[in-house]
């Protein structure tokens, strides 16, 4: 993953938690907080598997 890639993932995620506290401050839905919710979870899951696919050449 390069740089611009990973920060647009960041970007994402950092959006989603933003959309999930609004969301939950003006007391959504419980599917709506739901699918936020899960959103979120798969971002940072995308990023963590990004992260360690871009650790791995490097390993000696």
């Amino acid at each position: 993953m390069n740089n611009h890639t990973r920060r647009e993932q960041l970007i994402r995620l950092c959006a989603l938690r933003v959309r999930y506290r609004q969301a939950w401050q003006s007391k959504a839905g419980a599917c709506q907080l739901a699918a936020l919710l899960t959103e979120t979870e798969h971002q940072q899951k995308r990023l963590a598997e990004a992260g360690k696919a871009q650790e791995k050449p490097g390993v000696m």
